[in-house]
Formats: structure tokens, C-alpha cells, sequence
């Protein structure tokens, strides 16, 4: 049969107490061939109060083709009268009889693994039917057999693209279904990032953490700083002889005028304490002196100071030390997603809005910002994510990896508050030890001991002091759980001050996925998962998986490439966006090509 650029007119027959689902299955599936409104089946094209004969017959008159669907009872179905087939009168037996007295093309459709009936066992007007050729079409080998019907209606030889555009177009039904899930998906999952839903169950944490170790196996660790850790510990405690506690403040800080002395006639660069100083000790003028001392030429190293809390527009440290010339920032850390560490850099004022254009007012610097830049923080470029400074611009600008929104209280940090904006610096995890080599940490009582330290060990170098492990008793501690990988470890508050200095001094800042940018990831991958399933779904089982798993791990690998480049995307809310989109597209096929009687009348 030559095949026609006009798409032909199918009639469907057949019994409903034979074969009422073959029926409606492919009723939906010729429809989505050819359209529906080319093909007719009578539970679905009759209107209410039509003439039923009549409608009949108008629709087959209009038909090129007549499909007689024959299942295992058509040849012997009764009624109170005998065989049905044998009565003149039967619908079925008209319809295919009309039709081949018309000379209409008529295709018998063998489903539910029936045979062909003999000749013998058809009536008169139905004998012609036994000579016709069928199509047997089955319910594991549905959409195979249907594409041979397919063919066989328009008469053309089969090959591979003309089935693949067919699948194409067949899916395409079940697609328009789902053109709103991926906004919808976008849109929820965006959201579930803003409010890190996943991280109530760390689920959050241990993906990024798996990804950031990937980075750090792959890559090596990053660049060194010109960071030196000086270790409060148990060490220094006993050559001191005080514990470091409240009760011994003023003889602690007699010993940082000394430390601070001793770092300006190294030319070290700073002295940063990861310690804050609110109450007051009768050694702060001490103190202070040895602060102004050292910014005072010949000499030109800045000390810096940590505080936990910030009230009407002042830090809370000694006066004295801020009348001295003392810098300062804020000690807080904040779990982003709970055990990777980010430190709030510098807050958006209450005044100003994030919406109000891509430069905000900014106040409160980290430590590890004055550490670096003794210049006051001002601004936020939000859409350069770039820290702006009191002066002309720096050649060096510091960089942030996001804007992140406090939803409450950051419990003993006080210069954050619910409601806050901040620009957040997520912390690269050193390996456990990194911080233990003796190229980057010295003793605090070592330092003091004379003779012990050379000067060039010290110049040029941002000296970091804070608490690690005390003596025995001490109820001092600021130690914060952190995954790496398989591993869990233990990390003190110092050396992710340490860690946040090296990021920026290095300039090695993860990113992330601003919101409109995360929005179009989510909405790519749930695109992607929805395709996967409307492609795959009626491949095999083996291949199906095996598609799904290679399409995981070619976005892992793009996940590792774009975390070494510096942008850590939201991995977890990405692939659980493509398998949602994916299960809903599969179970949305898997339900419009099922054999359901329920849909159809079976009578």
C-alpha cells in the first residue's frame, strides 16, 4: 500500500466482553499516532442522545480503515438468543460486514493471544475476514507490535528514525501532562534550598562533605598562607604556669602584651586572638600599650581582636583596647549545613535591603577579614559577591562564596541576629592534621621563651592565637564536629579561623548557585529526568537502569569539575529534583499504557 501524506480515518470493532481494554489502549495510543480526532471508537465518540445505528454507520462510511480487534471469546460469545455472531442484527458483525462489503480496508487484530478463526466458523457475510492478514499485538510486547501496525497502516518499510519520531510523537501526549511539573519542581526545590530542608537530617552535610573530599583527593590541598597558628594548650599552661580561664585574665593578658612585643620586633604582619576581651582585667592597660607600641613606627603590626557581640553600632571589647588602635571582628562561625563551617565575613545593615540594587551597606567584619585588611568594611557587591572597603578600591578585592539569611538566633553569637543578611564564607576543610604541622603552629609559651623562636619565623606572618587542647580539668573548649569524607574529626574554633584567612588570602572562594541560577539548574535536571523517563520507559529493565545510573554519574563528575573550579552546586536538591521528575514521568506513562478495564465499559 502506498503510503499517504494524509493521515487515514481508523475505525476501532470490537466486543466489550472481549476485549473492552485492548480496546482503550489502543484507542489512546492510535490517537496520540494520528490523532484522536481521526480515530473512533464508540464509548468515546457517541454523544448523549445520538443515534447509536446511525452514529455507526456515519463514522465507518468516514473511515479508510477498520481494525477488528478479535480476542479470545469474539467467535463465541452468547446471549439468550445463541452465538451473537450468528445474529444479523449484532453490531460487531455489521460494522466488519459493512465494511468489507464497502471494499474498506480491514485489518483483524488478534490480542489476548487469540487465533485467527476459520472460515468455516464465520458467518456468510464474515467469511471474507479469515482471508485478511492479522496483526497479533500482545501486553509485553505492546509497543513493538503496535509499530508494526502502525507501519502496516500506512503501508512503509520500518527503520530505526521513523520509530524513534513515532515514539517522539507518542510520548508527546504524556509530556504536555507534565509541562508543569518542572516549573513546579523548580520553584519547590529552590525553596527547599533557601530553607535547607535536607539538612535536618545532615543529609545536606554529608553530600557537600563527600564532594568537597572528592575536590580536595583530586586537586591536592590549596595554597599556603602566610598564616602561623600560636596554640594556647596544655603545654603552655604548665610553662606559665596559669590556666587559661577567667579567674587568671590579667596574667593571660600581660602575657599577650608580651606575645605582641615580641611579633612587632619580628615584623610579623598581625596578631590576631581568637579570643574576645569584654571584661575588663587590671592588665588592659598593659595591653592597650603594647597594642599602640606595636602600630607605632618603627615598627607596623595591627592587632586584632575577636568579639561575640556588637550593640548600638559598637563592638563589645575593652574600650581601652579600641582607644589604642586595636582592630576587631566578629569570632562566629555558623554551621552551614551543619558540620561545614561558614564564617558570616561582614552583615547587611537593617537599613538597607538586598533588593534595593546590587551594592548594599555593609558593618560587622569577621576576624579573618580584619585579619586581612585593616580598612573598614562598608559594602556588599551581591552581584560580584565582592566586600567593599572604607578608600579607594583594593587591586585585591575579597571575595565571598553567597548571601545567606539568618532564620534565628545564633545562640551565643551575638553579632547576628534573626532576620540578618550576611555575605558567607563557606570554609574549605583541611585534612585533621593540616594544621598540626609545625610549619604552620608554634606553642604560645614557645613564642614567649627566649631564644626559642627566631625572627624570621615570625616576620610577615598574620600570627593566629587561640585555644586548643588544655590541660586536664579545663572546662574551656571550642571544638566543632566536622565530616571529611567517610571520616568524622574534631576541629578547634582557631583553626577554621585559620582556614578562612587562607581561603581569602588565597583567593580559593567556594561559590554558590545564585537563587535564579540554582532555579534554572533545578529546572534543567528535572527537564533531564523527565526526558530519561520519557525515552527509557519502554526500553528494558537492565537498560533503563543503567541509563539512569550513567546520566547520576556523568552530574556527579560535572559537580566534582565545577567544585574544583570554585562552584559548589546543591547536589542533593539537583538529583532529587531529576528522580522526582523522573518517577512521575514513568509513572505517568506507565499508567496511560496499562491494560485498566476500570477505564472501559465491559460489558
Amino acid at each position: 500500500m502506498k503510503h499517504s501524506n494524509k493521515e487515514p480515518r481508523v475505525f476501532i470493532s470490537y466486543r466489550r466482553a472481549d476485549a473492552s481494554a485492548h480496546a482503550g489502549r489502543l484507542f489512546d495510543w492510535l490517537g496520540r499516532q494520528f490523532g484522536s480526532s481521526r480515530v473512533f471508537i464508540d464509548t468515546d465518540k457517541i454523544q448523549a442522545g445520538a443515534e447509536f445505528p446511525q452514529t455507526i454507520a456515519d463514522n465507518l462510511a468516514q473511515s479508510d480503515i477498520v481494525l477488528a480487534l478479535i480476542g479470545r471469546q469474539w467467535l463465541s460469545i452468547t446471549d439468550e438468543n445463541g452465538r451473537r455472531l450468528d445474529n444479523p442484527q449484532d453490531f460487531v458483525r455489521r460494522e466488519i460486514e459493512t465494511a468489507l462489503i464497502e471494499g474498506k480496508r480491514v485489518v483483524p487484530v488478534l490480542v489476548q493471544g487469540a487465533e485467527m478463526p476459520k472460515a468455516d466458523d464465520l458467518p456468510a457475510g464474515l467469511k471474507d475476514l479469515a482471508w485478511r492478514n492479522a496483526v497479533a499485538i500482545g501486553d509485553a510486547t505492546f509497543e513493538r507490535d503496535f509499530d508494526v501496525l502502525v507501519d502496516d497502516i500506512l503501508g512503509r518499510p520500518r527503520g530505526f528514525m521513523r520509530r524513534e519520531l513515532d515514539r517522539l510523537q507518542r510520548i508527546m501526549l504524556v509530556a504536555k501532562r507534565s509541562t508543569i511539573l518542572v516549573p513546579i519542581l523548580a520553584i519547590l526545590f529552590v525553596f527547599a534550598v533557601w530553607m535547607k530542608v535536607f539538612d535536618i537530617f545532615n543529609l545536606d552535610t554529608l553530600t557537600t562533605n563527600y564532594l568537597l573530599w572528592a575536590v580536595e583527593t583530586i586537586s591536592g590541598p590549596p595554597p599556603e598562607s602566610n598564616v602561623l597558628l600560636v596554640t594556647i594548650d596544655a603545654q603552655s599552661e604548665a610553662k606559665l604556669g596559669h590556666r587559661f580561664s577567667a579567674d587568671n585574665r590579667a596574667a593571660w593578658r600581660e602575657f599577650h602584651s608580651q606575645l605582641i612585643d615580641r611579633a612587632a620586633r619580628a615584623d610579623a604582619e598581625a596578631v590576631v586572638f581568637d579570643i574576645h576581651f569584654e571584661s575588663e582585667s587590671a592588665a588592659d592597660d598593659t595591653l592597650a600599650n603594647a597594642v599602640s607600641r606595636a602600630i607605632t613606627a618603627p615598627f607596623d603590626t595591627r592587632s586584632v581582636f575577636g568579639i561575640v557581640d556588637y550593640q548600638e553600632g559598637t563592638p563589645k571589647l575593652v574600650s581601652k583596647l579600641l582607644d589604642a588602635g586595636a582592630g576587631w571582628g566578629t569570632l562566629c562561625l555558623v554551621p552551614h549545613m551543619s558540620h561545614l563551617y561558614a564564617a558570616p565575613l561582614a552583615v547587611v545593615e537593617t537599613d538597607d535591603a538586598l533588593d534595593s540594587g546590587p551594592i548594599v551597606r555593609a558593618h560587622i567584619p569577621a576576624l579573618s577579614v580584619s585579619a586581612i585588611r585593616p580598612e573598614k568594611v562598608t559594602s556588599i557587591d551581591v552581584s560580584r559577591r565582592l566586600l567593599g572597603f572604607h578608600g579607594d578600591p583594593l587591586p585585591d578585592p575579597l571575595r565571598f562564596s553567597a548571601i545567606e539569611h539568618v532564620f534565628y538566633d545564633e545562640g551565643e553569637c551575638n553579632t547576628l541576629a534573626a532576620g540578618d543578611d550576611y555575605a558567607m564564607l563557606i570554609i574549605r576543610n583541611r585534612a585533621p592534621d593540616y594544621w598540626l604541622d609545625s610549619s604552620r603552629r608554634i606553642s604560645y609559651a614557645d613564642l614567649l621563651e627566649t631564644g626559642s623562636i627566631g625572627d624570621e619565623r615570625l616576620r610577615g606572618r598574620i600570627l593566629l592565637v587561640g585555644i586548643t587542647e588544655l590541660s586536664e580539668g579545663n572546662d574551656v573548649s571550642d571544638q566543632h564536629v566536622v565530616y571529611r569524607g567517610f571520616s568524622r574529626s574534631l576541629i578547634y574554633g582557631v583553626e577554621f579561623h585559620a582556614s578562612a584567612i587562607t581561603d581569602l588570602q588565597t583567593g580559593r572562594i567556594f561559590s554558590t548557585p545564585t537563587v535564579d541560577w540554582q532555579a534554572f539548574i533545578i529546572a534543567v535536571m528535572a527537564v533531564l529526568g523527565a526526558a530519561t523517563s520519557l525515552f527509557t520507559a519502554t526500553h528494558a529493565r537492565l537498560t533503563r537502569r543503567l541509563t539512569l545510573m550513567s546520566i547520576l554519574v556523568l552530574y556527579i563528575a560535572i559537580a566534582i569539575a565545577f567544585a574544583i573550579g570554585g562552584i559548589l552546586l546543591n547536589v542533593l536538591y539537583d538529583l532529587v529534583a531529576f528522580l522526582i521528575a523522573h518517577g512521575i514521568l514513568l509513572w505517568l506513562q506507565r499508567r496511560s499504557h496499562q491494560v485498566t478495564k476500570g477505564s472501559w465499559n465491559d460489558e
